[in-house]
């Protein structure tokens, strides 16, 4: 079973992988075809929540920028030809915050402002 970043396995291998507490974590994991590290999270998971279902995602803002959200969608909204450069810039001096190009991902998003157009990819790698 292939495994994707940010992406909860299904409820179903979940439901499996629980069922499975007579197998050790290495008989559980070959079993499934997922790693003894999914294994023990999961039960620990379980027994910690009482809950099969996965953790909640973390927020899609990045963390730094959480409490900056509203200045920086109204800076941009205010100018309209900003460039990412240049709201990195004012980051740095109005608020004294330095920020990843990939952080602006989810604001860009709110915004619709094309002017700060980021390719996501190049941008956190």
């Amino acid at each position: 079973m292939a495994w994707r970043r940010g992406q909860a396995y299904s409820q179903d291998l979940r439901d499996r992988v629980l069922a499975s507490e007579g197998l050790t974590l290495q008989q559980a994991a070959e079993r499934f075809s997922v790693s003894r590290s999914y294994v023990s999270k999961i039960r620990s998971w379980l027994r910690q929540s009482g809950s099969a279902a996965p953790r909640p995602q973390k927020p899609p803002v990045a963390t730094r920028l959480v409490g900056l959200h509203a200045d920086i969608v109204a800076h941009v909204h205010a100018h309209a030809d900003l460039t990412l450069a240049e709201l990195r810039a004012w980051l740095a001096d109005e608020k004294a915050q330095s920020a990843r190009s990939c952080d602006f991902g989810q604001i860009e998003e709110r915004c619709g402002n094309m002017a700060c157009g980021i390719d996501q990819e190049s941008a956190c790698s």
